[in-house]
């Protein structure tokens, strides 16, 4: 008989994904199934283990270069360099490792003076998620006036009209100024310019017709864009928006008139119509 172990592959690949998140779960079964020489086992880990976080490093540099530019690259590094040494992604997806990078800056200590960058970092990865989406074609000036001439004056007969909204979009909220902080990071803007004592607000990122714009909104205008995504029922909408935030005296024209200027609406239905 033989006191050897047998480990499955997904064992071992387990191991080894939690040693490279932690060198303290460097498991000596794992250890065992590494050939050794002049390097000893652990030695030769070790090596693989910088290899990988140098390389995830150099992606998530690469995956912002806006945000990297703005506060200098070698700073930038740093700060991606500290977040993969504290755990490595659970997703393949960058996209997906967005997020908790750009919370982990917002807390990392040395990053304190610039937590605006990890909002920067969403808006970025905001931008290049929605690129990868369908595009919208919103509403024309054309669409837009055969929508108010069948919609009635004292708006009664909401009821009967359904709304088409960009789908093709994301949301970020900030504390921080989004809008100029990038035109800042990509040259539209001189930096003396910028204000950054602002209050929360909401942005939205749209792909429209192959290019991707953002906007900032008010609170009732996203609300009101989210529950056109629901079904685009115009008089359900209206009422979420009255009922979030207890408030009859919302306009719904004003409503629809952001929703088009911005580019969210695509179209209308009249269901009455023949």
């Amino acid at each position: 008989m033989t006191s050897e172990k047998h480990h499955s592959l997904a064992d071992l690949q387990r191991q080894m994904a939690d040693a490279l998140q932690s060198p303290e779960a460097v498991h000596q079964d794992l250890l065992a199934q590494i050939k050794s020489d002049r390097f000893s086992a652990a030695e030769r880990f070790q090596v693989h283990q910088n290899n990988v976080r140098l390389s995830l490093t150099d992606s998530v540099v690469d995956s912002f270069p806006v945000s990297a530019s703005f506060i200098g690259e070698d700073f930038f590094r740093g700060v991606a360099r500290a977040y993969v040494q504290a755990g490595a992604p659970t997703d393949p997806r960058l996209s997906e490792y967005a997020p908790a990078f750009a919370d982990f800056w917002m807390t990392f200590e040395p990053a304190q003076d610039y937590a605006f960058i990890g909002d920067l970092i969403r808006l970025e990865a905001a931008i290049d998620r929605v690129q990868e989406l369908p595009r919208a074609y919103p509403a024309g000036d054309d669409v837009w006036a055969e929508f108010l001439a069948e919609l009635s004056t004292d708006g009664s007969d909401i009821a009967q009209f359904e709304i088409g909204v960009c789908g093709s979009a994301a949301h970020i909220e900030s504390v921080f100024p989004l809008l100029e902080l990038w035109l800042v990071a990509t040259g539209q803007m001189d930096a003396d310019d910028l204000d950054m004592d602002q209050q929360a607000r909401h942005f939205i990122v749209l792909n429209v017709e192959g290019d991707v714009i953002f906007h900032e909104v008010e609170n009732t205008v996203l609300e009101f864009y989210q529950a056109l995504l629901k079904d685009g029922n115009l008089l359900a909408a209206y009422q979420a928006v009255i009922e979030q935030n207890q408030d009859e005296t919302i306009n719904l024209e004003t409503l629809l008139i952001e929703i088009f200027q911005k580019r969210i609406l695509t179209q209308f239905k009249n269901k009455n119509s023949r």
